[in-house]
């Protein structure tokens, strides 16, 4: 087959493949506005290099990458399976996740944790259950969020391998009976010229990773063989993943207009809402709390050293040292409104914190009472005076004079609104989903009991 010949036939498979994307942005107009919002922040570009879907945020813009002849092989219905799959992950911030690799891992946790809010009956219908990235098939809890399951199968990582390999190593009935005939065709005589099958193959390979056309696109025998392709952990579909700011506020603005809307979660499920939401809400563990304080409000300062050389004078002068400092306070409300053991849960983070970082802490009502700087150890108790009324203001005023760099607030939400820190950057950590700060500044997030 001529060169001519293939550019056409990729052609007419890019435009079918185009057509049938279109058909499903055209459905999620009318029933899924939120995915269709997150599926167009993304370009669209056809790549040699991605065996089925994936997304690459590390492209400038970031972009879907596809193979036509993979989205040509599904049916429509098993194609929007896919779809709505791959969207969810931008929804649920997975591929801008800093737990990218091991890439194996990273992909199986991201598949498992949609595959519980999405049509898997589609894919049981082919006999694929043994595929399916399952809680089941894996042996883990249902109802977790990537980051657990990250971590639980990376823990067990050659088992979990293992496992891949060995379900992924399967062959179909059809697969063994496609190699039986192989085996057999082996022997027969070839005249060197090729039979119409062959010369229909032109430059394509039929090898162990199946076949390919004169660009590299790979093709499918069928539509198991496309979607088993896709449902391999070791395959391409999130090679090309890493973190994005930008592409991380552009999906927290969708999710935040679609959480003022209802309508705008379509025809989808009240846990598929909480999900993508929950997926946008801080997961308060006392890593993240001082990893993301540690980054965001970290001060600098620059000390003369003699061990540094001075970059203009050379040895005549001390050079300069830069250190890198951050001071967080933890400040827990002791008011009449937290209970025993909301109580129990602040001091419990503080004594976690602190195994994390050297910290601060105090605990207010509508003053401030027990003060500690620069805690290094975990303490047996924590004294309380009073359980008064609560006044933030009292809290800002301390940090503003003894200038933090981060503030975290453990409160239950209910007094009047204090202004707001001068340089401090601020995170109010609420005992419950139901309550909110009484103010619009300042980073969010709701206890995770688990956490503590």
């Amino acid at each position: 087959m001529s060169k001519e010949k293939i550019s056409e036939e990729f052609t007419t498979e890019l435009f079918k493949a185009r057509k049938k994307l279109d058909k499903v942005s055209v459905r999620w107009s009318l029933d899924d506005p939120v995915m269709l919002q997150a599926w167009l922040t993304m370009k669209k570009i056809p790549a040699p290099d991605q065996k089925t879907f994936g997304i690459d945020t590390r492209s400038t813009p970031p972009s879907i990458k596809f193979n036509p002849y993979f989205i040509n092989t599904l049916s429509d219905e098993r194609l929007e399976c896919i779809l709505s799959q791959e969207t969810l992950k931008i929804l649920l911030r997975h591929p801008t996740t800093r737990l990218a690799h091991p890439k194996q891992i990273s992909s199986l946790a991201s598949s498992i944790t949609v595959s519980q809010t999405s049509m898997i009956s589609l894919f049981a219908e082919l006999d694929m259950d043994d595929y399916l990235p399952t809680v089941d098939n894996y042996d883990v809890e249902s109802n977790q969020h990537f980051e657990k399951y990250f971590r639980v199968l990376n823990d067990k990582y050659d088992e979990v391998m293992d496992q891949i390999q060995k379900t992924f190593s399967k062959m179909s009935k059809e697969e063994k009976q496609s190699l039986e005939d192989a085996i057999d065709g082996l022997g027969e005589p070839s005249d060197g010229e090729g039979d119409e099958e062959g010369e229909g193959q032109g430059g394509s390979s039929k090898n162990g990773e199946g076949e390919t056309d004169e660009q590299g696109y790979s093709k499918f025998s069928d539509e198991k063989d496309a979607i088993k392709e896709h449902l391999n952990p070791e395959g391409t579909n999130n090679k090309d993943w890493g973190e994005n700011e930008l592409l991380d506020e552009e999906i927290k603005n969708v999710v935040e207009t679609a959480r003022k809307n209802s309508e705008s979660w379509g025809k989808n499920s009240g846990d598929f809402m909480d999900s993508i939401i929950a997926a946008h809400t801080p997961k308060i563990s006392i890593r993240e709390i001082t990893r993301r304080f540690a980054q965001s409000v970290a001060s600098r300062q620059t000390e003369s050293s003699r061990m540094r050389r001075n970059r203009r004078y050379g040895l005549r002068y001390p050079g300069s040292l830069r250190k890198y400092t951050t001071k967080i306070l933890f400040a827990v409300d002791s008011s009449g409104s937290m209970t025993e053991d909301q109580l129990a849960d602040g001091f419990a983070i503080i004594n976690a914190a602190c195994k994390e970082a050297k910290i601060s802490y105090l605990i207010f009502d509508t003053a401030i009472g027990d003060i500690q700087t620069d805690m290094r150890k975990v303490k047996q108790s924590f004294k309380v005076d009073k359980r008064g009324g609560t006044d933030f203001q009292c809290v800002v005023d301390y940090v503003n004079v003894n200038k933090y760099d981060g503030l975290v607030i453990f409160t239950d939400g209910y007094a009047n609104a204090p202004e707001k820190p001068f340089k401090t950057k601020t995170l109010w950590l609420l005992t419950n989903k139901e309550e909110k700060p009484p103010v619009d500044w300042g980073l969010r997030a709701w206890l995770n009991q688990s956490n503590v």
